[in-house]
């Protein structure tokens, strides 16, 4: 996969590793992953929301550069202020809750922004924001809208 040059941005990939490949594919094994430097839009150092890290929600292939921001909607740069699910988002949908009670303690962070002249990469969707321009989003997982889930939850 390749990443700017500069390093990875808001929403970008960080995570690098080796992937073995094996006759039989359940025999594949990922190793040396590592986690990569990124920054947000201000230029602040931002961190690698990991791929598969304990405490993780996960989801984001290849981890996902990301920091805290303000206010959801705004936009700086190519990055809009989204939500990040919360711990234990993942085991609170499996247990059935609702999307909104599993959601409650999102907080803000910087995310890809994505609209009709700028997709998201491949297997990710333009989820709406609160509070951004009419027809944008932020390039996110599928599998974080509620919509497009199908382990079974309960849907409002």
């Amino acid at each position: 996969m390749c990443v700017a040059g500069s390093g990875p941005s808001a929403g970008d990939a960080c995570e690098t590793s080796s992937v073995t490949l094996e006759a039989d594919s359940h025999e594949d094994t990922v190793f040396d992953m590592d986690a990569q430097g990124c920054t947000v839009p201000s230029g602040a150092r931002a961190s690698c929301s990991r791929s598969s890290a304990s405490g993780s929600v996960g989801g984001f292939p290849n981890g996902s550069c990301t920091a805290r921001c303000p206010t959801m909607g705004a936009i700086g740069g190519a990055a809009i202020c989204g939500a990040t699910l919360p711990s234990g988002f993942n085991e609170c949908i499996g247990a059935g809750k609702p999307f909104t009670e599993c959601l409650a303690n999102a907080t803000p962070a910087f995310r890809r922004r994505c609209d009709s002249a700028n997709a998201c990469g491949d297997d990710y969707v333009c989820a709406g924001v609160a509070n951004a321009p009419k027809g944008g989003g932020a390039c996110m997982p599928p599998c974080f809208i509620f919509q497009a889930r199908v382990d079974g939850h309960q849907v409002p």
